[in-house]
């Protein structure tokens, strides 16, 4: 291998042009007893120190003092320089003690650099009060990693110098994330895969190194986390602590002056994931107009904005991209469009799809291929051909969603796969179950067919041609004829019972479990009496779902937002609870009011004892007027333990 990210500090490979660093460290740090080189966890400390020990000679000393307590070397004299790596043991145990020995040392004309972590400089600052000295006019700046050095460094594999372009600007930002996705890249056969190779190397850390645990839990203190999570959740964050991250290379600002995280793997793991949930957008002649028209004139419509709420929800996330906001995963619960036998709607809704994907924000834990993920509603079936049994009723939608993943109703129930999207990097896996159309129709057809010799209509037109000549009422027949084909489309939700079976018998390998369906797994204070009011295996889906440990339930289909928690009592004598959320519509003109969607945000987390667990958070957004805006519901779920 070319590359090692955990390897031991080898001067051939060292990157960086350390002249300007060692100038600084031969000089007397100003109005302090050491300097202090802060960086985080894998930040290169130790080969920092290593790296002036190597060019500053035999006059400095290197000291692992990790785990134990460290006291200043008795021989110590003018001109020697100890080089202190991971003292946080001894800060803890004996506080003042350690200022102490490098006041002493600073005294001998000998100089000390002491590298820490951010939460290990926070604790040396506050004992360098009452005139010991401000150790923040002290503090080395780790060196800037140029394009020169990163060539430098690619350049030890062939095959890794034409994909410097492609590589995400995250992981350029140090020679430890750099090397790391290197080394993954090479494990993988250098396929040229960045995404997948980005994953595998956040894996890695996490596999050999506890990555995410030490960085987080052991390199920032409670103040700097909370810094760190508020430009993680993409809000702007300054003052001292931030200052002192930026110094340190955990954030960095933008053009805009707005502080980033600079760690992709922090990023991957604690990076809130955002998920859009819409659902009912029904495009076509029943969508939702955002303005009462009323005149043919065009000037004053275009003055106006556009003309559909589904339109202004693209509007709402260019704004949020903006802001830094977007979410990352948009998903739809079915009721695409009006009529799915109208081709014309179907594209309608692709060509807003695909404005509203370019508004995601990228995620590194979500694959840009997996960024939305759908399932159907009862309008999204082609009824004209139900009454055959065919499958090809959901084709259409099939074919406007794509390579997206869905449930794959058009495939038979029999060899259908689970439709399963997960990001194991976020925690979360996903359910996607179809249960629009998909009550096999096949004996129920047969039978009518037969009974009928062969064509459902053969029988009512008989009656037909008695009650109403075809030419002289040709409008009463047809409605009679449009009525006969409402009622061989009564097909109330259901989810396939070998579905169900292939959900208990699958592997869901990650702590949060969220289902995706279009029909309502609970009741809600509406009442609503229609050919597609409900679920009809409701209880069976729930069981299926607590089974497997599932969380959340994401649907629509009622066109109105709320939120449910149910508890249920298993075999085993344990509880569990599954939190279901409705959301509203986004886009059905027969809801005039509370048009919306849902937002549900994942975040991974640790206790005070280093424990990890995720939060999970769903609100609701309604249309305000002019302006999107928390309706002031929101439903958190207990954490959830990875």
């Amino acid at each position: 291998m070319n590359f090692e990210p955990f390897g031991h500090y080898d001067p051939a490979r060292d990157v960086f042009e350390r002249a300007e660093f060692v100038n600084h460290v031969r000089g007397d740090p100003p109005g302090a007893v050491c300097w202090v080189f802060v960086a985080p966890r894998r930040g290169g400390k130790t080969w920092t120190l290593k790296a002036l020990a190597h060019h500053l000679g035999a006059r400095a000393r290197y000291r692992d003092v990790q785990g134990r307590a460290w006291q200043a070397p008795k021989d110590a004299r003018d001109g020697d320089t100890l080089l202190l790596d991971e003292p946080g043991h001894t800060l803890t145990e004996r506080d003042a003690g350690f200022v102490a020995d490098c006041r002493a040392l600073h005294k001998k004309g000998a100089r000390v650099v002491v590298a820490l972590t951010p939460a290990e400089y926070e604790r040396l600052a506050a004992l360098c009060v009452g005139g010991v000295g401000d150790v923040s006019r002290a503090v080395l700046r780790a060196p800037h990693f140029t394009r020169t050095e990163e060539l430098r460094l690619a350049a030890r594999n062939d095959d890794t110098l034409p994909l410097r372009g492609s590589l995400p600007e995250a992981w350029r930002s140090t020679p430890f994330f750099l090397t790391l996705l290197f080394h993954a890249m090479e494990q993988r056969g250098m396929d040229g895969d960045v995404e997948a190779a980005a994953r595998a190397a956040t894996a890695l850390a996490e596999d050999q190194y506890d990555y995410t645990k030490l960085a987080w839990c052991e390199g920032l203190s409670r103040a700097q986390r909370e810094v760190v999570r508020t430009c993680l959740r993409g809000r702007p964050a300054s003052g001292p602590v931030a200052d002192l991250l930026v110094s340190a290379g955990v954030l960095r600002r933008d053009a805009a002056g707005r502080c980033r995280v600079v760690d992709p793997i922090l990023a991957a793991h604690l990076a809130p994931l955002r998920i859009h949930h819409v659902s009912d957008v029904h495009v076509g002649p029943k969508s939702y107009e955002a303005t009462d028209v009323k005149s043919s004139d065009a000037a004053p419509l275009d003055a106006m904005g556009p003309r559909f709420i589904r339109d202004r929800y693209v509007e709402h996330l260019q704004q949020r991209r903006a802001e830094g906001t977007a979410p990352h995963v948009l998903v739809c619960s079915g009721d695409c469009v009006e009529y799915a036998s109208d081709a014309t709607q179907y594209a309608d809704f692709a060509a807003w799809l695909a404005r509203t994907e370019a508004e995601l924000a990228p995620h590194p834990a979500v694959p840009s291929s997996q960024r939305t993920l759908l399932v159907g509603g009862n309008h999204d079936v082609d009824w004209n051909l139900a009454a055959t049994g065919d499958r090809s009723r959901h084709a259409a939608f099939a074919a406007t969603v794509g390579a997206r993943p869905h449930p794959g109703l058009h495939h038979d129930p029999t060899h259908r796969a689970v439709a399963e999207v997960s990001f194991p990097e976020a925690g979360v896996s996903f359910a996607l179950l179809g249960s629009a159309g998909d009550a096999d129709l096949q004996k129920r057809v047969g039978d009518l067919r037969a009974r009928l010799d062969g064509d459902p209509l053969v029988e009512l037109r008989g009656v037909l041609d008695q009650l109403c000549a075809a030419d002289a009422d040709g409008k009463r027949r047809a409605a009679i004829e449009g009525e006969h084909w409402k009622v061989m489309r009564i097909d109330p939700g259901l989810v396939d019972d070998r579905d169900l079976a292939r959900l208990r018998g699958h592997a869901w390998p990650h702590p949060v479990r969220i289902a995706v369906l279009h029909h309502p797994v609970s009741p809600l204070p509406d009442t609503e009496v229609a050919r597609f009011g409900g679920l009809v295996n409701a209880g069976a889906v729930k069981e299926a779902l607590l089974e497997k440990g599932f969380h959340l339930v994401l649907h629509g289909h009622v066109h109105r937002g709320w939120f449910v928690r149910e508890e249920a009592w298993m075999t085993d004598g344990t509880t569990r609870t599954l939190a279901v959320a409705a959301a509203p519509t986004l886009g059905s003109r027969e809801t005039a009011k509370d048009q919306g969607f849902n937002e549900v945000e994942v975040a991974r987390d640790y206790d005070n004892e280093g424990r990890a667990h995720y939060r999970v958070v769903v609100r609701r957004c309604v249309r305000d007027n002019a302006t999107w805006r928390t309706d002031g519901v929101e439903m958190g779920l207990a954490p959830i333990p990875v």
